[in-house]
């Protein structure tokens, strides 16, 4: 007798959160994992993790879908405890590096794949995966087989066969990792198009600030383990909640400063340089100033120009409608500062400035840490 697993797999219209982690702990023998991880993911929501290698994001990723036990902790889904309940029977799906894949398979037979265990007949599993492939433009290669098919097309595949099952979260494990750079784009752009058009709760992993802020409407960072802010991507740019969460993020260099109520006091080289932040700090006294390329500029010295940092340009690189520059601060640190001016030769002596209103402030926490 054929197996047919029945699951309850659309999400509860009146439970706001489509998914909820409450307190999940899952910690090994050998050190790492993940503690204590409250999170809520709202219907329709694509949530990315963040965080270094190590963090815990593809542990705490593969205990919401039952594939490791939990230590301690809930995971509810919908609305419904589903913390005891077996992979299948959740309404996830996920899709991981390897993407899993048999090779022989066509494009199509994989993913009408995960339909035929739910009891759906033959003729309408193909029809629903010919529905996703077309839908996605992907109808010209139903018939070819995995192994026949370019990576782009391979991890388009995997997504539309979890898809197919009509899943209520979706669970992606660095989707974006194994590609070279040109397939990263298009694919990252793909993606985004596929989860947005589905409606499917999202929650994907991912190391690279850049992926999780054009794919998420929030970023839930991890460090070590543990959660430690979950915000907008605006937000986490412009106020992070820790040295941590900011060097995450961009080119970033962090340098004591103190807030006096109004601005931020930063001395560098011997100058000191009164600052408007783009977000301040809820206290004045002591902070972290955040230096990013694109809140910096540097100018040769010339008679009359507004003194700035001063330092000799080490290295430039071209950005396309600006260059890259490093450059070591007399007596400071190294700043990498983004010049769309005309190119400035390596060893020449210039200027740095921090243009007011644009130098972010470490903010410890807020009302988005934790949520």
């Amino acid at each position: 007798m054929r197996r047919v697993w029945r699951t309850s797999l659309a999400v509860n219209a009146d439970v706001a959160d489509a998914l909820t982690l409450e307190r999940l702990t899952k910690r090994f023998p050998t050190g790492g994992g993940v503690r204590a991880i409250d999170l809520r993911v709202q219907a329709g929501e694509t949530v990315a993790l963040l965080g270094p290698s190590g963090a815990g994001k593809s542990t705490l990723l593969r205990c919401v879908a039952g594939l490791l036990p939990l230590e301690s902790g809930r995971v509810r889904v919908g609305g419904r405890d589903v913390t005891q309940a077996a992979p299948e029977a959740r309404g996830i799906a996920i899709v991981v590096q390897e993407l899993a894949l048999a090779p022989h398979l066509s494009a199509r037979e994989s993913v009408a794949f995960g339909l035929e265990p739910r009891g759906i007949p033959r003729r309408e599993r193909e029809s629903r995966a010919d529905v996703q492939l077309r839908a996605h433009g992907l109808g010209g290669i139903a018939h070819r087989r995995v192994d026949a098919l370019s990576g782009g097309e391979r991890q388009r595949v995997a997504l539309l066969r979890a898809l197919a099952v009509e899943p209520a979260v979706l669970l992606l494990d660095e989707p974006l990792a194994a590609l070279d750079p040109a397939t990263r784009r298009a694919w990252r752009d793909a993606l985004q198009s596929v989860v947005r058009t589905s409606g499917v709760t999202t929650l994907l992993v991912t190391h690279d600030h850049a992926d999780a802020f054009a794919l998420a409407d929030r970023v839930a960072v991890l460090c070590d383990g543990a959660l430690v802010q979950v915000a907008t991507p605006e937000r986490l740019y412009v106020a992070p909640a820790s040295d941590a969460v900011a060097a995450m993020i961009g080119d970033a260099v962090l340098l004591p400063a103190t807030f006096d109520g109004t601005c931020v006091q930063l001395t560098l080289g011997g100058t000191t340089t009164a600052l408007a932040p783009l977000v301040a700090p809820a206290a004045r006294g002591a902070c972290t100033a955040v230096l990013r390329p694109d809140a910096l500029t540097l100018a040769v010295p010339s008679p009359g120009a507004p003194v700035g940092w001063p330092g000799v340009v080490i290295a430039r690189r071209f950005a396309g409608a600006t260059h890259r520059y490093r450059v070591a601060i007399a007596g400071g640190p190294e700043l990498m500062v983004a010049h769309a001016g005309a190119p400035i030769a390596d060893g020449s002596v210039v200027h740095v400035h921090a243009c007011d209103g644009h130098v972010c402030v470490v903010c410890p926490p807020a009302d988005d840490v934790l949520k």
